[in-house]
């Protein structure tokens, strides 16, 4: 099966956004015991500040979010930041319960939740990498799908367009016409280029025409 080239196949750079230096040395010595190199991991403070760094490095593709009661707040930062950033891969790291807290943070749209009362028993970086990949396919299906829904469409639309008994014509702001259909010809019994030529003022009489045009725009 050919790799899908789409999908990122390098270590994924990870930003951290957290300033508590205690979470934050959880994660440095947890990625260092797996032998990730530290500038595989950035870490910002806030929201701001992680802004401006990934508008100067848009590379990171992922993003690690811790989640606690003392920073309750980081629930808003995960809902901005998935907005901000549909395409990276959001995972949010807690100290709370995986039950009870993991769905909804899926919810709110990151990729994984991490408990870090089991972050020793878990390959952290490898489970980012994983989530990356997974974000990755996944982004990849939805644009097929909707490359799919596009090209189904015009093809209706053309269909449509082609083979109505009514003519159907399409015509700019200035009233000149830029598109009809099989119909058109027959109604006014000109050539195509003939019509092109033409503007809604020609094929109609004039005060029919402009109380037609003003009507549509």
């Amino acid at each position: 099966m050919a790799a899908n080239s789409s999908i990122q196949s390098t270590d994924p750079l990870v930003l951290l956004i957290e300033e508590d230096t205690r979470i934050i040395k959880i994660v440095e010595n947890q990625l260092a015991q797996e032998g990730v190199f530290r500038n595989n991991l950035t870490t910002c403070r806030d929201l701001d500040e992680s802004i401006l760094f990934l508008k100067n490095r848009p590379d990171f593709s992922a993003i690690l979010i811790p989640f606690s009661n003392k920073n309750i707040k980081n629930i808003s930062l995960l809902h901005e930041v998935v907005r901000r950033y549909p395409e990276k891969t959001v995972l949010v790291l807690g100290e709370q319960d995986v039950q009870y807290f993991g769905l909804e943070m899926i919810k709110a749209g990151a990729q994984d939740f991490i408990s870090m009362e089991k972050l020793a028993d878990i390959h952290l970086y490898e489970t980012i990498c994983f989530a990356v990949v997974r974000k990755q396919l996944s982004s990849s299906t939805i644009s097929d799908e909707l490359s799919r829904v596009r090209q189904q469409s015009q093809w209706i639309y053309q269909d449509v367009f082609s083979n109505a008994r009514e003519a159907i014509y399409i015509c700019n702001l200035e009233g000149q016409m830029v598109d009809f259909n099989q119909s058109t010809f027959e109604l006014f019994a000109f050539s195509e280029e003939e019509l092109l030529e033409k503007d809604i003022h020609d094929l109609f009489f004039p005060k029919i025409a402009e109380r037609s045009f003003s009507t549509h725009w």
